[in-house]
């Protein structure tokens, strides 16, 4: 004989259920069976999970171990100002994980000619950093910044000019290895 957790003493037999008076009832309510292979079915569950997690944890990456690219090489491009005016850009770029400095040139530039015969240098030095796909670099000790994207062959944004003859000049420029 089984006993029915849940319902009171009644008992079942093997022509019925006997209930506390020993009546005999003929309605059968049955016995829930454990199912074979639950613990194959918890192995599954348990892999299942573990494999989504390996998989989510393992998205994004690339690139190098901080996640940035490198602007490692030469690079050249051109500048636009917001007044029209324009010319050509060139840097060399050495990199130390996501810092990296070189010289620039960036021709037909009244700021440039204004340091280099003004201040008497030969080159615009340039330091900067990259944060994933975001690049800042910073001319001259800042006095020129460029902040905008970057990839394994190109760099773009926006610049502005915060010191010299040009302060307060902006526009667009575009760099490629």
């Amino acid at each position: 004989m089984a006993i029915r957790y849940g319902r009171g003493d009644v008992k079942q037999t093997t022509t019925g259920f006997r209930d506390p008076r020993h009546h005999i009832c003929h309605k059968q309510i049955p016995i829930p069976k454990k199912e074979g292979g639950s613990m194959a079915k918890r192995l599954v569950l348990v892999l299942s999970v573990c494999l989504t997690v390996l998989l989510i944890s393992s998205c994004g990456g690339g690139g190098t171990s901080s996640g940035a690219v490198s602007v490692n090489g030469s690079w050249s491009g051109s500048w636009t100002s917001s007044t029209g005016d324009n010319g050509a850009l060139s840097a060399t770029f050495t990199s130390t994980g996501s810092t990296f400095s070189g010289p620039v040139t960036i021709y037909n530039s009244y700021y440039a000619n204004y340091v280099m015969t003004c201040k008497k240098r030969d080159i615009l030095f340039a330091t900067g950093t990259v944060s994933g796909s975001s690049v800042t670099i910073g001319v001259s000790s800042n006095a020129i910044t460029f902040v905008g994207t970057v990839s394994s062959s190109s760099i773009s944004g926006l610049y502005e000019v915060y010191s010299g003859a040009c302060s307060g000049d902006s526009g667009k420029f575009s760099l490629s290895k």
